[in-house]
């Protein structure tokens, strides 16, 4: 479980630098988020 976190604060990483550059890509990652989060209900 944590080996998960620590890639999960990773994609934070990398997705906060994007968002620098593409703040319209915003709406992207809530639907991924909502997508991840979905995966690992089940």
């Amino acid at each position: 479980m944590y080996e998960l976190h620590a890639q999960t604060s990773t994609l934070w990483t990398l997705r906060a630098a994007l968002n620098e550059s593409h703040p319209i890509s915003l709406r992207l990652q809530l639907d991924f988020l909502d997508f991840h989060n979905k995966a690992f209900q089940r």
